[in-house]
């Protein structure tokens, strides 16, 4: 009975039993590729969550990997000036910065409250202070009509907006349709859908009426929905 079982643990384990001098050995050559796959797989979450941020971002940000892909992607060449709704600890604001020609040009809307837009504006402020970054926050919801303070804090109008700001961008709009009207990119992670995987969701009646495109289409929330890229039709 013992040498059954002991049989079994052998097979299923996979371990090798040689001799040595009248010593017994065993090695676990499958145990030793489970462990080595396990730390694979685990250093690919981690290298995932820092994904395209410097050494010198301190914290936060780690589920946003899918959306700093797209930042990465779409932000150089297409953008000049960067409107961003839910910056959070700023982690896309990161990679934003380093692709744009005028780093100045660029507003993060991060409330400094964690009831919206899941708070994270004090730890924007250390890792910007941090990275050196150029960008101007606003540390509240905006108001209706406050336009024209955010386009004067730039030297041209907001040709890309970046949103993660749970199903803002609507209401946004309605306070404030001046700093959508030179868009002609919005990069955008589909929080506004429920559940996350539906076909459609609130932000499609307003790319309809922006008329508005979709060009790309990458992973958000970490992994669980996507991040989408809009372009205006018409860019005259």
């Amino acid at each position: 009975m013992r040498m059954w079982w002991w049989s079994l643990c052998v097979m299923l384990v996979g371990v090798n039993v040689y001799a040595d001098d009248d010593l017994l050995h065993a090695d676990y050559p499958l145990l030793t590729r489970m462990v080595d796959s396990t730390k694979l797989l685990l250093g690919r979450k981690l290298s995932l969550k820092r994904e395209h941020l410097p050494p010198c971002f301190i914290s936060g940000g780690g589920d946003e990997w899918g959306e700093r892909r797209i930042a990465a992607k779409w932000t150089k060449g297409y953008c000049h000036s960067v409107l961003e709704f839910g910056g959070g600890s700023g982690s896309v604001s990161t990679v934003i910065q380093k692709n744009l020609a005028n780093r100045h040009n660029h507003v993060v809307v991060q409330p400094d409250d964690a009831q919206s837009m899941f708070g994270g504006y004090q730890q924007l402020l250390k890792n910007k202070q941090a990275c050196q970054m150029s960008f101007h926050t606003v540390d509240h919801v905006l108001a209706k009509n406050e336009q024209d303070k955010l386009l004067k804090m730039v030297s041209e109008p907001f040709d890309c907006i970046v949103a993660d700001c749970e199903n803002c961008l609507g209401e946004e709009y309605k306070k404030n349709p001046k700093l959508f009207a030179k868009v002609k990119y919005i990069q955008v992670e589909r929080d506004d859908k429920q559940p996350l995987d539906a076909p459609t969701g609130p932000y499609d009646a307003l790319f309809k009426q922006l008329s508005m495109k979709k060009v790309d289409s990458g992973l958000g929330c970490n992994g669980r929905c996507a991040t989408e890229v809009w372009m205006r039709i018409d860019q005259s």
